[in-house]
């Protein structure tokens, strides 16, 4: 598999996975050959980037972060919840949280993650749906938060409550009007500072459940500020903010820089990485930063990336020993021509690097 930019998709380019709509309902299966009308039909659903498979990247097959039935599930949970209450005026008035089904679905991603390989790194990046960014982004926090509570060492019960913060972290952009949350252009400013109340917002809306943990709830008003004090709403630093809305946080940035969005084209994780574990002017506490220099991987599997000596591949695998290091499926001479395919562990070369990322071929 490998990620293209839907303008570089050709017919004969296989889907890697399934594509599914709002209601769960499969719109394309995985393996079907794209063609214009397929093309044209995900470029209106808003969809930049897609997920293919072909022979360059026959053997790649990345492991999912969490079980793709326990990821549809979560996400189709999302999504009824940010409709019951999208577009309510009144949060004290406005319906209320399945709480049930809220932490079966962090139990379930708990699980998944703590039972799956401790030392495992996060070596692979989706797309989402366009149509519903808001409740796969939310799932997708909560998964790479997990991931990174597991490895600081958390039990069972703060993961939990670690991953019921990072689920419902957005909640209060339900209590945002919707055409300034969906605009399709960068945000005026005072369009920054409407949306920058959705924390409050989502604060107020989950103080009415005595069931969901302060800590938890906390992680609605502080995901947004920065151990520099310079992040909203109330220019929190240091210590003032809690370790879970930092882990949040710092999720919340690497999947929106990493994710397309209808206003720009997504980052390479090595480029979102750069930013949050800057040192000029940190946003996230140092121990913090430390953990996403270990466990997220900058050139994730199904990168394109063109090595020291000028030949061009693609990412088939990140060792967790070696994690900036990964094995590269080089299929391109320094020219563009096709050649012998051939894998190079560059844990094993130290005379390679990755020297940058090109445009798809």
């Amino acid at each position: 598999m490998r990620l293209i930019s839907i303008d570089k998709a050709h017919f004969g380019h296989s889907l890697y996975e399934h594509i599914f709509n709002l209601d769960g309902q499969c719109l394309f299966t995985a393996g079907i050959k794209l063609d214009a009308n397929i093309v044209d039909r995900l470029s209106s659903m808003g969809y930049k980037t897609l997920v293919i498979a072909d022979t360059l990247d026959a053997s790649i097959e990345p492991r999912p972060l969490i079980s793709d039935g326990l990821r549809l599930s979560a996400v189709r949970l999302m999504h009824k919840t940010f409709q019951a209450i999208r577009g309510k005026t009144d949060i004290d008035a406005a319906p209320g949280l399945d709480l049930k089904a809220v932490f079966d679905a962090c139990n379930a991603i708990v699980d998944e993650v703590a039972m799956g390989e401790r030392r495992r790194v996060v070596d692979v990046i989706g797309v989402k749906n366009p149509e519903d960014y808001a409740a796969e982004h939310a799932v997708q926090v909560a998964v790479l938060s997990a991931y990174v509570g597991s490895r600081m060492g958390y039990n069972l019960m703060h993961l939990r409550d670690l991953v019921v913060g990072g689920l419902l972290h957005d909640i209060g952009e339900a209590f945002v009007p919707a055409e300034l949350v969906n605009k399709k252009t960068k945000y005026a400013p005072d369009d920054s500072s409407k949306m920058q109340l959705h924390g409050v917002f989502g604060f107020k809306y989950l103080s009415r459940f005595t069931e969901i943990k302060a800590t938890s709830r906390a992680v609605t008003i502080q995901h947004h500020e920065r151990v520099s004090g310079k992040g909203y709403p109330k220019g929190l630093s240091g210590t003032q903010i809690h370790q879970y809305s930092g882990i949040v946080g710092a999720c919340e940035s690497f999947d929106g820089m990493t994710s397309d969005r209808p206003y720009r084209l997504r980052q390479p994780a090595i480029l979102a990485l750069g930013v949050l574990m800057s040192s000029k002017e940190p946003q996230f506490a140092p121990e913090l930063r430390d953990i996403f220099s270990q466990l997220f991987a900058p050139f994730p599997v199904g990168t394109w990336v063109t090595l020291s000596d000028g030949r061009h591949g693609i990412v088939k695998a990140v060792p967790k020993e070696a994690i900036t290091r990964p094995d590269v499926k080089v299929v391109y001479d320094p020219l563009g021509q096709t050649i012998p395919a051939t894998v190079v562990r560059l844990s094993q070369s130290p005379t390679l690097r990755i020297s940058g990322i090109p445009s798809e071929f």
